[in-house]
């Protein structure tokens, strides 16, 4: 069903409104941000960041291997899957509210995770085949 001709049209038909609520949720999300609060936690957001992408790429690459995927492939899906999430974002504000969370643990979450966005659209564009890689020998729609 995903591959589907009907798949892609809709995809297509989809995509202003995709793209609309992508930019509204991050201009949401920034403005959460606060500045002063950013600048006091930034280097251990960035050490939990790569503590995290180190963790992610490693299980994922771990499990695809388990499951008889070739190295490249597992490299690659590693590299791939070891950003933060948009979802946790969600989740983070949602307990915030809720009180569940303080507001220092929420700008870190906050930031970990825009950090592991930037870092790894940077490593995927880089290495990776990608519509966007910076290297035309991996440009690929």
């Amino acid at each position: 069903l995903a591959r589907s001709p009907f798949s892609f049209f809709l995809s297509e038909q989809l995509k202003p409104f995709r793209d609309f609520f992508l930019v509204f949720f991050f201009f949401v999300l920034g403005t959460q941000f606060e500045p002063a609060a950013m600048r006091a936690i930034a280097l251990p957001a960035l050490l939990l960041c790569l503590l995290m992408m180190a963790a992610k790429y490693g299980t994922f690459r771990w499990l695809f291997k388990r499951t008889g995927e070739s190295t490249a492939f597992s490299h690659e899906m590693g590299a791939r899957l070891a950003q933060g999430s948009e979802f946790s974002l969600i989740l983070v504000i949602a307990e915030q509210r809720a009180g569940l969370l303080s507001e220092n643990a929420f700008q870190l979450v906050q930031l970990v995770t825009v950090f592991s966005l930037i870092l790894s659209s940077i490593l995927v564009v880089a290495r990776f085949p990608s519509p966007l890689a910076s290297n035309p020998k991996l440009k690929q729609d």
